[in-house]
């Protein structure tokens, strides 16, 4: 019996269309496939190194011919290290095969700064904040030099008269005294009446 299923045994040149950190790709083989994307190819033996790009092109091959079991390698061989970016080849838009854009080239200089915009509208005042708590006292400041005695005020007026005070009490009487009128003649003595006892009339 004759078998229909066609089979793939060459090796191929492929494109990467998607790639997975697992080192999947899909790919675009335009010798096989034109411009319908391949199953996920599995990479050829061990490899571990940076997953391409896509863009960057690589080799295919078909298990057992099989179509549906894509292999890829890398188009410079199996060395291992970065691979994205060592592309030489694209697939075009219209099928056809050409150079890839080349390497990245240099950061260029910074650019001059913008000039400065307008200032911004000033922004609505926001509420007053609550009052702190008070300050600690502070100390007692030292006591001042003491002021210069002022001049003695004028003498006041002189008070009212005080008031009479009482009458004491009467003394004792005196004892009758005698009164010579006779020239010492002591025989002489004043009777009742003014009369002189004695003297002469």
């Amino acid at each position: 019996m004759t078998n229909l299923v066609p089979q793939w045994f060459g090796t191929y040149t492929a494109t990467v269309a998607r790639s997975r950190a697992d080192n999947y790709l899909e790919l675009y083989i335009p010798q096989v496939l034109g411009t319908a994307l391949s199953n996920w190819a599995v990479p050829v033996g061990s490899w571990t190194g940076t997953p391409p790009l896509p863009g960057t092109v690589v080799y295919v091959t078909f298990t057992g011919g099989d179509i549906n079991q894509p292999v890829w390698m890398p188009k410079s061989g199996l060395l291992q290290g970065a691979y994205p970016g060592d592309a030489t080849e694209v697939l075009h838009g219209d099928g056809s095969w050409g150079a890839s854009v080349g390497p990245k080239g240099a950061t260029g200089a910074q650019g001059p700064a913008g000039a400065a915009g307008p200032p911004g509208a000033t922004g609505p005042q926001g509420n007053t904040g609550p009052q702190g708590p008070a300050g600690p006292t502070g100390t007692t400041g030292a006591t001042g030099a003491p002021g210069a005695t002022g001049a003695t005020g004028p003498t006041g007026p002189t008070g009212p008269t005080g008031a009479t005070g009482a009458t004491g009490p009467q003394g004792p009487a005196g004892g009758a005294g005698t009164t010579n009128i006779d020239g010492g003649d002591p025989s002489s003595t004043f009777l009742p009446g003014g009369i002189l006892d004695g003297g002469t009339p």
